[in-house]
């Protein structure tokens, strides 16, 4: 009996050793930071991205097993969640004890991605993962990547952008709409690649933002054929008299386009103090789909996002209007048009 019982308790032992372990390595916290251009946002051709990993014990003093040959490693995964690069395979298998004082911090040698893959080819744009491995551990500190690299579309196919205002010319105080298209002046189909994850890079004068897929979802652009990439509502005054510069490109600039703008004076009693503070949208599209025959009825919603009581003052009757532009750019419907705004004293 007294042989079964000391069995017994060398199993209970035994079974607390693992769990005691992994309370210990619970206090050690693997964090790595990135060298993300925060107003960019994302990285492009000739870009590196550099993950610097650190190990911080935040429990009593402790060891810690590590690889004297690689440390910590970088792990990037694509947006399938394949690994195209794997750092593990510097790594020789070595082993040491790391001594770690209670609050103190062990910062490994940075990892480096040129956004290549293993195979030293560039990688399409995309959303990757960029994982910090510390191999002996096992810790990991992860990242998502945006990647907008640069992509060599048909050389044959043009871009172009139009610019529409409601009442034709274009002036500060007035809306204006953006059109995209892109063109085949070919005679035949072009087919048109896989680009991953490439996004339009759009700049009004100074400002660059990323906007929509870089091509149609469709394969192929026909003969001839002419289709809408984005289209774009810029708000009254989001423009200044004067002139502006209008552009749009794929990464790398192969297929781009740009538009000199000349904005009139916006009207005498035209402001932009406030603009910021309330929001529009239009509630009853529903799917945005309609067929012949079919009514669109639409009612627009303005709210308040401020801080501040607003007061609203209409100079005419037509207080909520409606304009339609088609994917060419050119204003089909104006509910203005059919009724009379008489002014409101």
């Amino acid at each position: 009996m007294r042989g079964g019982a000391a069995v017994l308790v060398a199993l209970l032992m035994l079974s607390m050793l693992p769990a005691m372990a992994q309370a210990e390595e619970g206090k050690l916290a693997f964090e790595s930071t990135l060298n993300l251009d925060s107003e960019k946002g994302y990285y492009a051709s000739g870009d590196t991205v550099i993950l610097r990993p650190s190990l911080t014990n935040n429990g009593d003093s402790t060891t810690y097993e590590n690889d004297p040959s690689c440390g910590a490693v970088l792990q990037i995964m694509n947006p399938s969640g394949e690994v195209i690069v794997d750092g593990q395979t510097l790594c020789r298998g070595q082993s040491q004890i790391e001594d770690l004082a209670s609050g103190e911090t062990n910062e490994f040698t940075a990892v480096e991605w040129d956004l290549l893959d293993d195979d030293g080819t560039e990688v399409q744009p995309g959303w990757y993962t960029a994982l910090a491995l510390h191999t002996a551990t096992g810790l990991t500190s992860s990242h998502q990547i945006h990647v907008q690299t640069d992509v060599i579309p048909p050389s044959e196919l043009t871009m172009a952008i139009e610019a529409t205002s409601r009442l034709g010319p274009l002036v500060s105080s007035e809306e204006i709409v953006l059109t995209v298209t892109m063109y085949n002046p070919t005679a035949s189909p072009i087919i048109l690649p896989d680009l991953g994850g490439c996004l339009l890079q759009f700049s009004v004068n100074e400002a660059t933002s990323l906007s929509s897929e870089c091509l149609p979802s469709f394969t192929q652009i026909e003969a001839f054929e002419q289709t809408l990439i984005e289209q774009r509502l810029l708000p009254a005054g989001a423009l200044e008299a004067g002139q502006n510069v209008i552009s749009v490109a794929l990464p790398g600039n192969a297929l781009s386009a740009s538009l000199n703008l000349d904005i009139a004076l916006p009207a005498d009693d035209f402001t932009v103090e406030w603009q910021d503070q309330l929001e529009v949208s239009i509630a009853g599209l529903e799917d945005g789909l309609y067929g012949d025959g079919e009514m669109m009825s639409t009612s627009m919603l303005m709210e308040n996002v401020g801080d501040e009581q607003q007061s609203m003052r209409f100079t005419d009757t037509c207080r909520a209007e409606l304009w339609i532009v088609n994917d060419q750019g050119d204003v089909v419907f104006d509910s203005r048009s059919l009724k009379t705004c008489n002014a409101v004293d």
